[in-house]
């Protein structure tokens, strides 16, 4: 089987609206990015276990400026704030100071109106890394406890997402834990626990992940 077969395949499923079967071709193809990077066992850059490389690989390619990139899971619906007040110029010109004065305390207050909403539902947000859908931590009393983090507001990595799929679907074959939902954006949306459910978005962005590696580009450009 050829690199370029596997993402010609995968693209042809999307086309066909066949998300599901694309998405798993797609975390195939990252699989297969990352054991040409880290799989040669003469190479100083060997890994050895197939899910720390399949890490390692998303690490390696999500980072900008040695940030992660991060996505927001389960996300509540966005605060309602409405319009901005518009400024309708008056027919005199003896008003027109008055008018810009009740114009702009107008749009200071809706202004801080919209800073306040949004602030609100950032914080509504936890930063969890990886952990997709929980971890274990510590209590106060030094014991290890399961903190689950599923239908909770999240950021999530790249890395945490794309691990937890690639979990479910390719390594223990619980086809029904993830569905692809068709999106009429290129939006990247993550939400639900069982199924977790994907925008149909997120096939073209993980394949464009692995192609655009080093390793993948050189096969793609292959005539073979």
């Amino acid at each position: 089987m050829s690199a370029k077969s596997l993402v010609q395949d995968a693209l042809a499923l999307l086309d066909g609206q066949r998300f599901d079967s694309a998405f798993c071709l797609a975390l195939i193809s990252v699989e297969a990015a990352a054991f040409l990077r880290y799989g040669d066992q003469k190479s100083a850059k060997f890994i050895k276990s197939s899910s720390k490389r399949f890490k390692q690989f998303l690490n390696d390619e999500t980072k900008t400026h040695k940030v992660r990139m991060k996505h927001a899971v389960d996300m509540p619906p966005l605060p309602e704030v409405g319009p901005p007040p518009e400024f309708e110029p008056p027919d005199d010109r003896e008003s027109f100071g008055q008018e810009i004065e009740r114009w702009k305390s107008e749009y200071d207050r809706w202004q801080n109106e919209h800073h306040q909403a949004y602030e609100s539902f950032r914080q509504k947000f936890q930063d969890v890394g990886d952990a997709f859908k929980g971890e274990f931590k510590k209590s106060k009393k030094g014991k290890l406890e399961w903190v689950s983090y599923l239908s909770q507001p999240r950021l999530v990595t790249t890395t945490g997402i794309l691990y937890q799929a690639r979990c479910d679907i390719v390594h223990e074959g619980k086809l029904s834990s993830i569905r692809l939902t068709p999106v009429d954006d290129q939006s990247l949306g993550v939400a639900g626990a069982d199924p977790i459910e994907f925008s149909a978005s997120w096939v073209r962005y993980v394949l464009a992940i692995a192609a655009n590696s080093s390793e993948m580009q050189a096969l793609l450009r292959s005539p073979a």
